[in-house]
């Protein structure tokens, strides 16, 4: 064996890595806190919530242990779930299993707050996974998994996977990791025909069954990887892997040992993911503050994009309701230079969609506002008062027409959220000018600045997490422009990457967005809508 896969090292650098996040939280009034739920006496439950209150403290966190007994009723474990995920002083909820055969843990799970869901165990962190999202909280050994494979520099892109086991908290959540960075996986179970072959033609083993020595050397690959996630006690009272280690480990390029794997590392990621949960409640501005719990500013904290909608039909009151405080927003001079279309046409939503990216939720959605940057409006008005040779609309009069259309798009978004609509921004308007401009027969001088689809949002959408928001530090600059390098430019992606590592998101964000062929087409079609406006302020109507 070339490499034995320590878990330590990792281990180490995930928790220097939250020693500094912890510091910049200690600024902030903030620490980070996690609760521990355990019922009962489980032997397993009781040394895993000792080890992960010593990893917490390590990490500069705090650990709230919260032991209850084993015949604790099913209503006393959900009012405490709750009331913790009610409770601003907690950042991360843990509850540990197994629980009691009477408990139902599809209920308790459901009550863990997503936010805080720091080992995702409720359904919409499981939801948020398998969907890729980003925000979403991967269980903690699955993670650490994925942690240990990044630091020992396996390339997961093309690789083949094999995952021997297919539970919830390892199996299934470690193969859709893996596959969102590009692996081939199998998943292998107790009713796979041929382990041995499924395993044998894999580039990277990961098993999780809690059988000792069930994986053999005859079944893996020379210069294979092999990570052991199970664990079980020997027949001498030891604790031993999956993995028949000695054999195994001379076959293989890379393998954990069992102890001084996965352990250590998901413990990390544990605390790892009580700071990020601390992060993202004061990127949302759960403070200290006095200010914090006004409702208006509290309502810009909370809302979120919503891309879902009920059947439900938005009414012609609260329409009206919307609009009107749309259009009470700051402009500029005064001018209201805006004009807003409501899309309410089905085949032109439909068509909308398709221009839009190719996006089908905009034709179901029950309401579509499209803001205009309207540098018609004051032209009209000179001509109307017998003005000669005034100035012809400029680059910088459509600028200043953006900025108070999306103002007023702003507005409406506050508005709709506080009367329980759901809304979601869609840039893609500014796509396929041509087509775009016949639709809702813009004429020149007249630029599709936004676009906002509203309506009632599903129950899934309203329970989403919303995405953290980057550091104040990393947005606000004094006095002059700096830019960012290093640790502070990273920052500002810090809560989004997730499993696969700052380098390869952001390539893959790169390619999702800023390379994609959606974004030169708005590039030349924004240029196309350029084209119609001066750019010297001296030509004349």
């Amino acid at each position: 064996m070339n490499r034995e896969l320590r878990g330590a090292p990792v281990a180490a650098s995930i928790r220097d890595a939250c020693l500094a996040r912890v510091a910049a939280l200690a600024d902030r009034g903030v620490t980070p806190r996690l609760a521990i739920v355990s019922v009962g006496d489980d032997p397993g439950s009781r040394w895993y919530r000792a080890a992960a209150a010593r990893r917490l403290e390590g990490c500069g966190c705090e650990a709230d242990v919260v032991a209850l007994d084993a015949d604790v009723t099913q209503g006393a474990l959900e009012r405490l779930v709750a009331d913790l995920s009610a409770d601003p002083a907690v950042h991360g909820i843990l509850v540990l299993r197994p629980l009691p055969a009477h408990i139902d843990e599809a209920a308790v799970a459901a009550l863990v707050a997503p936010a805080k869901d720091v080992d995702g165990m409720a359904p919409a962190s499981v939801a948020g996974l398998a969907a890729g999202d980003p925000a979403a909280f991967a269980p903690c050994t699955a993670a650490a998994v994925m942690r240990l494979l990044d630091h020992y520099g396996f390339e997961c892109r093309g690789a083949a996977a094999t995952v021997v086991g297919r539970s919830s908290t390892v199996g299934r959540p470690v193969s859709q990791l893996l596959l969102a960075r590009d692996a081939t996986v199998t998943v292998c179970h107790s009713r796979t025909a041929d382990l041995a072959a499924a395993c044998r033609t894999a580039d990277l083993v990961v098993t999780c069954q809690g059988r000792p020595r069930s994986v053999t050397a005859d079944m893996v690959a020379r210069g294979a990887w092999v990570v052991d996630v199970g664990t079980s006690e020997d027949e001498d009272g030891s604790m031993a892997g999956d993995v028949d280690w000695g054999p195994v480990s001379a076959k293989a390029d890379a393998a954990t040992p069992v102890p001084g794997g996965v352990g250590s590392v998901t413990t990390a990621v544990l605390a790892e993911h009580t700071v990020t949960a601390a992060e993202r409640a004061a990127a949302r501005g759960r403070s200290a503050s006095p200010y914090r719990d006004d409702p208006v500013v509290s309502q810009l904290f909370d809302r979120r994009s919503v891309r879902a909608f009920t059947d439900d039909p938005v009414g012609p009151e609260l329409r009206e309701a919307v609009l009107e405080a749309a259009c009470q927003a700051p402009t500029a001079g005064n001018q209201q230079l805006y004009s807003i279309v409501q899309v309410d046409d089905l085949e032109a939503r439909a068509r909308l969609a398709v221009l839009c990216d190719d996006q089908p939720f905009i034709a179901r959605a029950p309401w579509v506002l499209v803001f205009l940057a309207d540098c018609r409006i004051w032209p009209a008005l000179y001509a109307e008062a017998g003005v000669e040779g005034f100035r012809a609309p400029g680059v910088g009069d459509l600028m200043l027409a953006v900025s108070d259309a999306v103002i007023c798009a702003q507005n409406a978004v506050v508005a709709a959220h506080a009367l329980g609509l759901g809304s979601c921004y869609i840039g893609d308007v500014m796509e396929r000018k041509e087509e775009v401009s016949e639709l809702l027969g813009l004429p020149p001088h007249v630029f599709p600045a936004a676009m906002l689809v509203l309506g009632f949002p599903t129950a899934q959408q309203a329970a989403r997490p919303k995405p953290g928001r980057a550091p104040l530090a990393a947005k606000v600059m004094e006095d002059r422009y700096r830019t960012l390098e290093g640790d502070r430019l990273r920052s500002l992606v810090a809560d989004r990457v997730g499993a696969k590592g700052f380098d390869e998101w952001v390539r893959a964000f790169c390619a999702r967005k800023h390379d994609s062929a959606f974004s030169r087409e708005m590039t030349r079609s924004v240029a196309a809508y350029l084209d119609g406006f001066d750019r010297t302020g001296e030509a004349s109507v």
